[in-house]
């Protein structure tokens, strides 16, 4: 058998009135940081970034605050739409850089363009609008929180 752990750490606090606060922190680290693999096993709460505010949130309101572009990415019946799904990622992460996104996905230029087209045919989001950059970023790290990807 293989037993995963994960350890979430919390801020110091320097009053005992305060350690509740502090287990908080590491609790929603550790369940985080079990759902967002790429943070590892061992999780500080002021390392959680975004994730930190959205684990916050109940999951209700997080379900209903993805955007619905991406809702429709995701429910994509498509062999391509897990390859459009980490195509729209890494461009987001990779400040909408196409050289680092072809780069880190290891795909042509031209390969790249026509997947972020399709991302956007598919998601009716202009890529090119910082807003509508913003609501897709945030509900992939929605969904990545959810476990709906």
């Amino acid at each position: 058998q293989n037993i995963e752990c994960w350890v979430g750490i919390g801020e110091p606090r320097t009053s005992v009135a305060d350690v509740r606060e502090s287990y908080e922190e590491s609790r929603r680290s550790a369940d985080v940081a079990q759902v967002v693999k790429v943070l590892g096993n061992v999780v500080h709460y002021r390392d959680l970034g975004v994730y930190g505010l959205l684990a916050e949130l109940s999951e209700d309101r997080l379900a209903n605050s993805i955007h619905s572009g991406l809702q429709s990415l995701l429910s994509h019946e498509d062999s391509k739409s897990e390859a459009l799904l980490a195509t729209l990622e890494s461009f987001l992460d990779n400040a909408g850089d196409v050289k680092r996104t072809s780069e880190a996905l290891c795909v042509h230029r031209g390969s790249l363009y026509y997947r972020l087209r399709r991302i956007q045919e598919i998601t009716r989001a202009d890529l090119a609008n910082g807003d509508d950059r913003l609501a897709l970023h945030l509900s992939l790290k929605v969904a990545r929180l959810l476990d709906l990807r």
